[in-house]
């Protein structure tokens, strides 16, 4: 009875309009809410009472998470004044700030750092693609008479740089130049120009996209991957004593000026398929050249 006219009085003041109206309520699920003196109250009153969505942490985030992180450098702490509490809130939301600032700047910082580099071989310059070229080189590697060569081509800088050296030749690993070596096919047909014993750039291009891969056999990248570069899978020839890899050459390859020589060191042959018995063709054809992609994601 006492709260029927409390809550009477107080709705004749502030909303008398609403007294004999039908209306809505919306409340909380907090315990006086649900008690059968509330409810008689409001079906007296002839309110219909809306559901409320479940109160917990999952639906409600900053009342769970945000909130109680923000007032606990606040917690157990009185203030005298109401200038004081606001000093205290303008303090804390400066620190929030910073915090803000902060977590945007090492978001940035990560966002740098992410990305992959690789090699376009037979090229000055990197693909056009939001790729950044990191440095333009000279390819070299072991000479492909040498045994104990190492397999792998290198891409050399023009800008060498030293330790401590003694320039006697001496036993140990030997790097040579590279050339182009297209022996036995129409170079016209395949590169519309001469190249062989000419000798290959390289480019070390960055993309910011994270991963990178060589596709061999294809002159097109998967659905959802970026193009860094198509063209001929090389290596070095199967009858020599040095081992080599397979590498990407890009399908217009430039040479560097004036590095006409023919003096061999790591070569770089176009590579075919042999069918033989195995399950390889088809799809592959037999001699044919191989083509491959290097894509980015």
């Amino acid at each position: 009875m006492f709260l029927m006219i409390i809550f009477s009085t107080a709705l004749r003041s502030k909303r008398s309009e609403l007294i004999f109206s039908t209306s809505l309520i919306l409340q909380d699920k907090a315990s006086p809410h649900k008690s059968k003196i509330v409810k008689e109250l409001l079906e007296g009153y002839g309110w219909e009472v809306l559901d409320h969505l479940p109160y917990s942490p999952d639906l409600s985030v900053p009342d769970f998470d945000m909130f109680p992180k923000l007032k606990e450098p606040l917690r157990g702490i009185r203030y005298d004044s109401l200038d004081e509490l606001e000093c205290a809130v303008n303090g804390l939301r400066v620190q929030t700030s910073a915090i803000s600032d902060l977590k945007e700047q090492i978001k940035k910082a990560q966002s740098t750092e992410d990305g992959s580099a690789y090699t376009r071989w037979g090229k000055s310059s990197c693909p056009g693609n939001g790729t950044e070229t990191i440095y333009t080189e000279l390819v070299a590697g072991a000479h492909y008479t040498h045994k104990g060569g190492a397999a792998n081509y290198l891409c050399l800088t023009q800008q060498p740089s030293w330790n401590k050296y003694n320039d006697e030749e001496q036993a140990g690993g030997l790097v040579y130049g590279a050339e182009y070596e297209i022996n036995f096919r129409s170079r016209q047909h395949f590169f519309g120009r001469e190249i062989t014993d000419e000798d290959p750039p390289c480019a070390v291009c960055r993309t910011e996209r994270p991963t990178v891969i060589m596709i061999p056999g294809s002159r097109q990248c998967l659905d959802g991957w970026t193009m860094e570069y198509h063209g001929y899978l090389s290596s070095g020839f199967y009858g020599h004593d040095a081992a080599s890899e397979y590498v990407c050459l890009d399908v217009d390859p430039e040479a560097i000026l004036g590095g006409t020589s023919d003096n061999d060191g790591k070569l770089f042959y176009l590579t075919e398929v042999r069918c033989g018995a195995s399950s390889l063709c088809p799809p592959y054809v037999n001699g044919r050249e191989l083509t491959c992609v290097v894509c980015s994601k």
